[in-house]
């Protein structure tokens, strides 16, 4: 938690002083898929519960089902992340082009190695409802 907050709070101060490079910037974001893994990790966060649910209720079989789901949701999420991140190399945009990039690059990334561990699902899912607006929302 306290590394993400770091991380917003690097966000703000960069942006409130480079207002119009994070204005560039954003522009190149693709807020459908943006959108996109919105739902995804949503949905995966519905998942997560529902399997709770069904351990708790001694259903195995729904608690496969659910965990599947989650797992292949996070599949689609990093997925998803890929399309994303490749297209913006191929543009020439990189973790080093600038501030905004940087913390991009940075805060998305932590956030896909986040979402490998089931330990964090319900926080990641949390963080990405900021992420989201703050980064491909926010112009």
């Amino acid at each position: 938690m306290l590394l993400f907050g770091g991380l917003f709070t690097a966000y703000i101060v960069f942006r409130l002083k480079f207002p119009e490079m994070f204005h560039k910037d954003f522009v190149h974001l693709n807020r459908v898929l943006g959108a996109a893994n919105t739902v995804v990790l949503i949905t995966s966060s519905l998942t997560v519960a529902l399997a709770i649910a069904s351990i708790r209720k001694g259903k195995q079989e729904l608690l496969k089902l659910y965990l599947s789901l989650t797992i292949l949701l996070a599949g689609v999420f990093l997925a998803i992340k890929y399309f994303e991140w490749t297209e913006k190399f191929a543009h020439g945009l990189f973790p080093g082009t600038d501030i905004f990039f940087s913390l991009y690059f940075m805060m998305t990334g932590l956030h896909g190695l986040h979402v490998l561990s089931g330990l964090y699902w319900h926080f990641v899912d949390l963080v990405w409802i900021y992420l989201f607006p703050m980064l491909y929302l926010i112009g």
